[in-house]
C-alpha cells in the first residue's frame, strides 16, 4: 500500500528551519505572531505623532498590568491587605480613567484609516462582509473590557 507520508510530509511535522526567506513553516511550530517574518519595524521616531501617542499609552498600560499582576500574584501568596487594596482600586482607577479612553480614540480614528488601508490593498476575508485586522482588534478591546468586568465582579464576590 502507498503510504502518502513517503513522498511528503504535508503537516511538515519534521523541519529544518534556516534563517533565509525560504523557511518553512510548520503547524507543530509557526512563527512567532507578535515578531512575524515579513513585517519590518519603523523606529518609533518616524512614526506619525498620532502612533507615538499610541504607542506610548500602550507602554504605560503594560507598566500599569505588570504592576496589577503582581498584587494579584502577592494577594495570592499573602493575602489581602491595605496596600494591596489601594494598587488594586489605582489599576481599576487607571482602566475607567484610560484605557476606555485609548480604546474610543483607537476606534474612532485609527481603526478606520486601517480598515480602509487594508480594504485596498487587498488584504481582508475573502468571502461576504470583507473581514480585516481591525475587525480582530475591535473584538480584543471587547473582550478585554468583558475580562475586566468579570474579574472585578469576581473579586467583589471574593472579598465578601
Amino acid at each position: 500500500m502507498n503510504n502518502i507520508f513517503d513522498k511528503a510530509d504535508y503537516v511538515k511535522r519534521f523541519v529544518e528551519k534556516g534563517e533565509d526567506e525560504n523557511s518553512v513553516y510548520s503547524p507543530m511550530d509557526p512563527p512567532d505572531a507578535y515578531r512575524p517574518p515579513a513585517i519590518n519595524t519603523v523606529p518609533y521616531e518616524e512614526l506619525h505623532p498620532v502612533l507615538q501617542l499610541f504607542t506610548d499609552e500602550h507602554k504605560n498600560t503594560m507598566d500599569q498590568l505588570e504592576v496589577f499582576e503582581n498584587t494579584i500574584q502577592e494577594i495570592r501568596k499573602e493575602g489581602i491587605n491595605k496596600e494591596r487594596n489601594t494598587k488594586l482600586g489605582e489599576f481599576f482607577q487607571f482602566l475607567d480613567d484610560k484605557i476606555v479612553l485609548h480604546n474610543l480614540k483607537e476606534e474612532r480614528v485609527l481603526f478606520p484609516l486601517l480598515h480602509d488601508c487594508l480594504l485596498e490593498k487587498g488584504e481582508h476575508s475573502p468571502r461576504g462582509t470583507p473581514e480585516t485586522a481591525v475587525d480582530m482588534l475591535e473584538n480584543d478591546h471587547i473582550k478585554m473590557m468583558q475580562l475586566v468586568t468579570l474579574t472585578f465582579s469576581l473579586m467583589g464576590v471574593s472579598s465578601r
